[in-house]
């Protein structure tokens, strides 16, 4: 991020990137431009933080690092909490359609396919998430940006991924 007095020609390594657009700084600073999507090529239960750009989502890497240079989170708490409060939000929000509390944030350890444990939080609720509820809940452009890496929703599970990589898991039972 930089100051210029007018656009400048921008030249694309297509290896790279597919182009190259100018976006201006109050369109990043608006919070409604933003919001939790689906990107293509990735699964559609998978949402990221992302602004559109003509169609196609700006998110991953270059997102983030627009929203760090710009100082867009700040305010919303250190980097390793904003994560829980988003889940937080969430299981409120499923307690507050009906479902039920079986058991409140735990610490579970959770093998992944490849590499160390991580320790997840995690909560349970009884019944079925109601997935498209939450979607269409979380992914509407807010008042805040969104402070988290991904969520992921389905009937059975909602993983909300924070911003320092610490995940959530929110599990459904019949």
């Amino acid at each position: 991020m930089f100051g210029a007095d007018g656009e400048l020609p921008a030249v694309v390594d297509q290896h790279e990137a597919v182009e190259a657009v100018w976006i201006p700084l109050d369109v990043w600073r608006d919070p409604t431009r933003h919001c939790l999507r689906a990107v293509p090529g990735l699964p559609g239960d998978w949402l990221f933080p992302a602004m559109d750009l003509n169609g196609m989502p700006l998110w991953g890497f270059t997102y983030r690092l627009g929203t760090d240079l710009l100082g867009l989170l700040h305010g919303q708490g250190p980097i390793e909490e904003a994560g829980f409060k988003v889940a937080c939000h969430i299981l409120d929000f499923l307690l507050s359609h009906g479902l039920k509390l079986r058991s409140g944030w735990e610490d579970r350890i959770e093998q992944p396919a490849i590499g160390e444990p991580q320790i997840a939080k995690v909560a349970l609720v009884e019944g079925t998430i109601p997935a498209a509820l939450v979607v269409s809940h979380f992914t509407m452009p807010g008042e805040i940006f969104p402070s988290i890496n991904l969520l992921e929703v389905r009937p059975e599970h909602i993983r909300v991924v924070g911003l320092a990589f610490e995940e959530y898991l929110i599990l459904g039972s019949r």
